[in-house]
């Protein structure tokens, strides 16, 4: 059924008949806001840093879909809230980039993790560690990241590059880096200046931008922007963004945020042939600065 929306959204319908619905899970192992959480391909969901209790966190954590339980994973060497974090979907490495450490300060340091992709042999199998990589060009927090299929470059977008607590300055920044040369390169500048999340579905990268902006599909082979839709809410903050190929190959899902200062619980599918949102279930409880994941258990 069709709902209603302003001027200012997406045209969004209600899904009635296949309705998932949301279930509580085993609680992560710290407090944490402002963290970020990726795909692993063994199906399970890691989470990093964010705001803790009572300071940033450097601390990670994986979440088993088999056993629906969490272990400790390494630290980053930058506690962080408020960064980006996305995974090379071809070898599982993960990479987080900026944020702010010490809830005070932009940063621009870039981390690398190689995981295990379970084919080691009980010497290669060691614990892994995170990895220091060639800074970005422009520190920036609230930014998106993104990595695409069989290509060795990990794509930053937008994001805020100062200090202010009130994060009016934005950026149209966007850099890329490449592991082969370990250097950054500048591209062209997204449309706007925003805060922006960013999801790779097959060989593009859409970026979700907060506010009233359009969504963008960013193709890296000819490095422009088309411009989408509506975001599915008006005045649309701190909602974080997913897609698993393996479990749906043509939907984004977007989670929780704030609309018009009005935190949410929602829970809204994009498909990228179609260009249609479709609304899902509510989650318990409203979430902001929230992060999202798809855990696909054996």
């Amino acid at each position: 059924t069709s709902s209603s929306s302003s001027s200012s959204s997406a045209k969004c319908t209600t899904n009635t008949t296949t309705q998932p619905s949301w279930e509580l899970a085993q609680p992560l192992t710290q407090h944490r806001g402002s963290h970020c959480a990726v795909n692993m391909p063994n199906g399970n969901i890691f989470v990093a840093g964010g705001g803790g209790m009572r300071a940033n966190l450097a601390s990670c954590e994986i979440y088993n879909a088999d056993n629906r339980q969490w272990t400790t994973a390494p630290n980053m060497h930058t506690p962080r809230h408020a960064f980006s974090m996305c995974t090379n979907s071809t070898n599982g490495d993960i990479f987080v980039t900026g944020g702010w450490t010490h809830g005070s300060k932009c940063i621009g340091t870039f981390e690398r993790l190689k995981t295990r992709t379970g084919t080691e042999t009980s010497e290669e199998a060691a614990p892994y560690a995170w990895e220091v990589c060639t800074p970005m060009i422009m520190p920036r927090r609230l930014h998106g990241s993104a990595c695409l299929p069989n290509q060795n470059l990990l794509f930053v977008f937008g994001g805020s590059p100062g200090n202010d607590l009130e994060q009016k300055l934005q950026t149209r920044c966007v850099e890329c880096y490449n592991f082969d040369n370990e250097t950054w390169t500048r591209l062209n500048d997204l449309p706007f200046k925003a805060h922006v999340v960013a999801c790779t579905v097959d060989q593009f990268i859409y970026i979700l931008p907060c506010g009233d902006h359009a969504m963008l599909k960013y193709d890296s082979k000819k490095d422009t922007y088309v411009k989408l839709g509506k975001l599915p809410l008006p005045n649309f903050h701190g909602f974080c963004v997913t897609h698993n190929a393996l479990f749906d190959a043509t939907g984004l899902y977007l989670v929780g945020g704030a609309s018009n200062a009005r935190w949410s619980k929602q829970t809204f599918r994009y498909d990228v042939t179609t260009g249609e949102w479709v609304e899902l279930s509510d989650m318990s409880l409203p979430r902001r600065r929230t992060a999202c994941a798809v855990g696909l258990s054996k």
